[in-house]
């Protein structure tokens, strides 16, 4: 069940191309059992690092060796916000200070295009966030406002669900 869950949020992820939307650059998935050499005689798994910005699963990846004692991960890969979150500039008397209208105008409308972008970009599955809030809004070096944890969101099949509230 964890190992669907983890592949469905990387699909969903892998989806979104939008500025304004953090990037997934790549998973490491010691759960999958695709990756593990079974033609190992000394006991050891193969880990894969694949670049999910591929669309083939099968493309071109690096692997290591590491010991059998590993415990089974999956780890998503993102591009980092350098400037950390809009949170962390809200609470924070000295970045608040630096945090000027001009900023927060930029962060809303970036924000705004990204939300609109996971209802609109596929209409036959549009995206919910379910979680925007401060602490899930990166800044990037330029203050461009990057929308994280989108793998919370929900793909919706059908609109009868949504206005029914079954989401």
């Amino acid at each position: 069940r964890q190992k669907r869950s983890f592949e469905q949020e990387l699909e969903i992820l892998s989806s979104f191309h939008h500025p304004n939307i953090v990037k997934l650059y790549g998973y490491v998935n010691t759960y999958d059992s695709d990756d593990i050499d079974n033609n190992n005689n000394n006991n050891e798994d193969t880990i894969r690092i694949r670049n999910s910005s591929n669309s083939s699963s099968s493309s071109s990846s690096s692997s290591s060796s590491f010991s059998s004692s590993l415990e089974l991960e999956m780890c998503l890969i993102f591009e980092l916000g350098s400037l950390g979150t809009v949170s962390s500039h809200l609470l924070d008397t000295e970045k608040a200070l630096s945090f000027g209208w001009d900023k927060r105008i930029k962060v809303a409308l970036g924000i705004a295009k990204a939300i609109n972008y996971l209802h609109y970009h596929d209409p036959t599955k549009p995206a919910f966030h379910r979680d925007t809030k401060s602490p899930n809004v990166v800044l990037m070096w330029d203050y461009t406002p990057k929308l994280i944890d989108c793998g919370l969101g929900m793909l919706v099949d059908d609109e009868a669900k949504l206005v029914g509230g079954q989401t």
